[in-house]
Parts: C-alpha cells; sequence; structure tokens
C-alpha cells in the first residue's frame, strides 16, 4: 500500500512538472494574417495544440504596431495578401522596437522575397537575419536537414525531414545567414541554402522559415512542430 502511495505521489508530481514546461514553454503570439482564413486557422491550431496562446491580427500591410507589447512574439507570413501593399513605417518601427526589447519575430518566404524583389519592408528589413534574395523556386516536396544543434528547435524533430511543400507564388526561396546569424536547418534547395536561419537583435530573437509555413507544411507532425518550436525559441531570454 506505501509503494502504491508512493508511486501515486510521484506520478503526480511528473504530471505538475510537465504542465509547469508547457507553460513555461508558451507564448503569448500575434499572428498577422496570411489573407487566407484557412490558413490562418491551420496555424492557430498547430500552435495552439502545442500549448501557445494565438490571437489572428490584421494583415501585415495594415498593422501599427497597436497593443503588440501584449505578446511574446510576432508570426509574420504575408502568403496570400503579398500585393496588399507595404506595413507601415509606424508598424515597422514597433516591431523592432519589439524585438529590441527581448520579444520574438518569426517569419518565413514572402517576408525575405518582398525585401528583395519589391523593395517593401526596408525598414523591417535591419532585424531579419536572412540575406535578402529573390531566388526561388517550385517544389513538391523539401526536405530540411538538422546542422546546428539546438535543444529547444529540435525537440520532438526528426533531424531529417520530408515535407509537401505549399506553393503560394513558389514553394521556398534560397536561404543565406546575414554575419552574426545559425543556420539551424538546411534546405534541399540547389545549392548551399538554409531552411531555417536565426539570431538574437537587441535583447530578442528573430528566426525565418525559408517556406512559407503553408496549410500542408503546418499540417506536417515535424514542420508543425518546428513551427512551435521557432516561436518557443524567439521568445526564449536572453
Amino acid at each position: 500500500m506505501e509503494m502504491r502511495r508512493i508511486s501515486w505521489l510521484m506520478a503526480c508530481t511528473l504530471v505538475v512538472f510537465l504542465a509547469g514546461q508547457s507553460r513555461a514553454n508558451a507564448a503569448a503570439v500575434l499572428l498577422l494574417s496570411t489573407g487566407n482564413a484557412a490558413e490562418d486557422a491551420a496555424v492557430q491550431n498547430t500552435l495552439v495544440n502545442q500549448g501557445h496562446q494565438v490571437d489572428i491580427g490584421p494583415p501585415f500591410y495594415q498593422f501599427d504596431g497597436t497593443d503588440v507589447f501584449n505578446y511574446d512574439t510576432v508570426v509574420l507570413l504575408p502568403n496570400y495578401n503579398y500585393s496588399g501593399g507595404d506595413m507601415p513605417v509606424a508598424g515597422q518601427m514597433v516591431l523592432i522596437d519589439f524585438v529590441n526589447n527581448g520579444h520574438g519575430l518569426v517569419t518565413a518566404e514572402w517576408t525575405v522575397w518582398l525585401i528583395n524583389a519589391t523593395g517593401r519592408l526596408a525598414v523591417l528589413a535591419d532585424v531579419i537575419p536572412v540575406v535578402s534574395t529573390s531566388l526561388f523556386r517550385y517544389a513538391a516536396m523539401v526536405t530540411y536537414t538538422s546542422v546546428t544543434p539546438n535543444d529547444i528547435l529540435n525537440a520532438g524533430v526528426d533531424p531529417v525531414f520530408t515535407f509537401m511543400a505549399d506553393e503560394v507564388g513558389g514553394t521556398d526561396t534560397s536561404f543565406a545567414p546575414k554575419d552574426g546569424a545559425t543556420i539551424f536547418y538546411d534546405s534541399d534547395f540547389p545549392g548551399d541554402t538554409a531552411g531555417l536561419i536565426g539570431w538574437s537583435y537587441g535583447a530578442g530573437r528573430v528566426i525565418s522559415f525559408s517556406t512559407v509555413a503553408g496549410l500542408m507544411e503546418v499540417a506536417d507532425s515535424n514542420y508543425g512542430q518546428l513551427l512551435s518550436n521557432a516561436v518557443t525559441w524567439s521568445t526564449n531570454p536572453q
């Protein structure tokens, strides 16, 4: 009987510990709308299922920074509204201040492509850890390979995984790191290219995916987990 009681207490302690870990890794997230309601919901649900709290905000071209400091991180995926205009300069400056003050920013393919190919997000470009490029491709499948171990990013993710790529005017962009940035995952994009690059900026962190983080991608267990991990990583204290 005594052994059962000890085992029960140990089990309760483990449950409390894991719940505490889940809360510690949870983030309050502002997802700037992708311009596609189904994709917004899929990204939101993927992150919520991993313990994050996610609100869907305005499209990036309407974001002026209002109330952003209520969140731990911002997820910027201008996938289906990329032609809507530019983010107001005030919004870009607030996002830079947001990161500088210890918060996180997660971006994907269209963010980097807009900077290089269209000259938009020019103010925000300074915080993005990727060398701006407009070289992209169409690929049915993409493979990411872990190259720089990281306890947060690698948790629950296979070291090499292949996923169905969403096509939104292309599937992924050729990525290279800025000085001081880290390649966490390589991509199989031809040439020496990266799939996931991050860095510290001020007291905060920014991390960028070479793909669009679309419906099929977030439905993939490895990709969805990596996206959630990236949110957690971006809010990890410096």
